[in-house]
Parts: structure tokens; sequence; C-alpha cells
């Protein structure tokens, strides 16, 4: 009796693992038959076996979105960016089934079928489903409630290659590594460069020796750099935002959320705020000129309402930027009825 059961448990573990390795060749080819590495068109019965069912001897990064023209989703096309870029990148690798992951891209607008059976309540999402030796299925229902948070990518850690790569690592517990390793070629042309900008320093250190001794040059460095951290540039690289938002034809350089921002509008900000300092200085500077309290060359004839001019259009870009983030703001009129 006791070697019926281990023939009958031998016989299920080798079935197991050739419907695991036949639903991984499946999937390899589907990647290699795809331009960019994505696997997106898979009707309902192959999701379900090859997602939601075991055993799979592979990793599965989904991400479930929303495109096409009529999508109101603007981070759906930069997560579908990034999508492509990671199954690329993973599919030009060469490694066992250990690690492998594939990228499998479900669009609502394209698989409504899918989408609606997963029950799926905001978008976009994106799920890391591990690989397993169990044959057990799980309803496509029940999928993403069974998965938990842990395999859950959270959209406010970032939405670029890089931060799915430490997702899937995490998640998978994988050392997945898409780092190119260095060639001989790119050595030689650092040591190059490096000699090159020693030599050109030497040769030109006269020159360099007076900018260093200006101290205006100093002065708008500095004020660059405040406004470049006032403006949110820290925030967006310490956040890893997006660069813009938005599509090819129809671009978006201001997050509509007042708890995020674009890369382009902090540098944006930063613009302004730098303009608006400008421009109290030269109003400032024109009126000592008008009344002989200091002599100037250069701006002898400046009028006042320059620099006033520069500084309200620094203040009223601020405020509709501002308010475009906060409607309910109301250019300022906020709680003012009539």
């Amino acid at each position: 009796m006791r070697l019926l059961f281990l023939c009958i448990f031998l016989l299920c573990t080798l079935n197991a693992e050739n419907e695991g390795a036949e639903k991984r060749a499946f999937l390899m080819k589907r990647a290699k038959e795809s331009s960019n590495g994505v696997i997106d068109h898979i009707t309902k019965g192959e999701f379900r076996k090859h997602v939601a069912e075991g055993p799979r001897e592979y990793g599965i990064m989904l991400f479930l979105t929303v495109l096409g023209s009529e999508s109101s989703c603007k981070i759906c096309g930069q997560v579908h960016s990034a999508t492509e870029e990671l199954a690329r990148a993973l599919n030009a690798r060469d490694v066992d089934s250990a690690e492998s992951v594939f990228v499998i891209e479900i669009d609502y607008t394209a698989s409504h079928a899918i989408i609606s059976e997963l029950g799926l309540d905001r978008v976009p999402q994106v799920l890391y489903v591990p690989k397993t030796k169990s044959s057990r299925s799980v309803a496509l229902q029940d999928l993403i409630a069974s998965l938990g948070q842990k395999y859950q990518h959270s959209m406010m850690t970032g939405y670029e290659m890089d931060n799915f790569v430490e997702f899937i690592n995490k998640a998978g517990k994988l050392n997945i590594d898409l780092a190119q390793p260095v060639g001989k070629v790119e050595v030689i042309v650092f040591f190059a460069i490096i000699i090159s900008t020693l030599v050109l320093v030497y040769m030109t250190w006269n020159i360099i020796d007076q900018i260093r001794r200006n101290m205006l040059l100093y002065a708008v460095v500095g004020v660059a750099f405040y406004c470049f951290c006032i403006g949110g540039g820290m925030y967006s690289r310490i956040r890893n935002t997006p660069y813009m938002g938005g599509t090819s034809k129809s671009p978006e350089y201001i997050q509509r959320q007042s708890r995020s921002q674009y890369t382009v509008e902090g540098y944006l900000m930063g613009i302004a705020n730098f303009i608006g300092g400008i421009g109290v200085f030269l109003y400032v500077l024109a009126n000592k000129i008008s009344t002989g309290r200091i002599q100037a060359r250069i701006i002898k004839y400046l009028p006042s309402f320059i620099g006033a001019g520069l500084f309200f259009f620094s203040w009223y870009s601020i405020l509709s930027v501002y308010n475009i983030k906060a409607p309910h703001y109301r250019m300022g009129f906020v709680g003012m009825t009539g």
C-alpha cells in the first residue's frame, strides 16, 4: 500500500513538473513573439491557466492598466513605458527557470473580460505573482486578494523600471540585476575622458582662477540652487518623480494632484522663483538709483516697473500652478462668493 502511494505521489510530481515546464515554454514563446517582450494579447482561458493556476516555474509581473486614446489615466501611459523597458531587459537575460520572470500587461480596453472578472476597482495596479509548485487554482475574482499587500506594488514608491526591479527582487526573493557589464571600450573611454579633463584644466587654469574669484557668479549659482530646492527639485530627486505626464500628443507638465508633482514642474517653479527674486532685486536697485543713493552705469536708466513686472509675473505663475493642482483655491478667492 505504501509503495502504491509513493508511486502515485511520484507520478503526480512528474506531471506537475511537466505541466510547469510546458506553461513556462508557452509564455517564453509569447514573449519572444512580442515586439517589445510584453505579453499583452492573452485570452481569459490562457490567463487563468498560466497566471491563476499552478504549478508555475516562473514569476509574473502583472500590470493592470487602462490605455487607449479615450483613457483619462495619465500614470497608465508612464507605467506602460516602464513595462516595455522592463520586458526588454528581462528577455535579454540568459537565466535559468529559478529567475524566470514574465511581464504580462492587461489593458481594460483590449481585455475587458479579464479585468471585469478580476474585480478591478482602480488603475493602474502592479502585482507580482510568485512561482509555486502547488497545483492549486485561484479564482480570478480572488486573485488580487489572495496575493496580499506583499505582492502589490505601491505607486507611491515610483513607477520606473528600477522601481519595479527592486519590487520583484523583494517580493520574489530574487537577485535580478539588469545592469550592463562594463566592457573594455567603456573603461578606455572613461580614462581618456579623465586624462583629457586634467589636461584641459591645466591649460585653462588662469581662466578658471579668474572665474572662481567672481563673487557675482557665486551669488547667481547660490540663488539658482536655492530656487531649485524651494521649487521642488529636491523632492523630485528624492521621490524619483516622472519627468512629465500625459502622452506624446497631449503632454502634461503640471501634476493635477496636490501631493505630487512632475520633475519638469519643479524646474518651472524654480525658474519662477528665480525670476521673482531678480524682479525684487531690480526694483529695489532702480529705486535706489533714482534717489541718487547709489551709482550704476549699466542699469542707470532702468525703470522701476520692469522689476515690479518680473515679480508680478513670478507671483502669478506660482499662483496659477497652485490653482491647477488645487482648483478649490480659486486663485486666492477661497470662501468668497458673489
